[in-house]
């Protein structure tokens, strides 16, 4: 976490222009994906799996501009366990799925 912004990922050497070129849009999905184990979009989902032909079909116009600074930001900042391929995208959504804390009745 930045201790700066209080994001669970450290955004400070994001700028539009600068060393990732990784869209506003996505930011969300990425921190949850990588905090929260919260599955993201088709898009970010078929880039965290590898798995380039579906990320180019289903990337917007901002997103396949952006396709290799998402990509390099993903592979240099994010959890390695979180990303590479199908297997270990769903062993990270899995993660969140058996350790949710289930609400105690009273």
């Amino acid at each position: 976490m930045n201790p700066k912004t209080g994001n669970r990922l450290d955004w400070t050497d994001y700028t539009a222009v600068g060393e990732y070129h990784v869209p506003a849009t996505l930011r969300n999905g990425l921190e949850l994906w990588a905090a929260e184990h919260i599955m993201p979009g088709d898009f970010l989902r078929s880039v965290l799996e590898n798995n380039l032909s579906e990320a180019v079909v289903r990337a917007d116009r901002v997103n396949r501009y952006c396709l290799f600074g998402i990509v390099n930001f993903i592979h240099n900042r994010m959890p390695p366990d979180c990303h590479g391929s199908k297997s270990k995208v769903k062993n990270w959504a899995a993660y969140r799925k058996y350790n949710q804390k289930t609400p105690q009745r009273v």
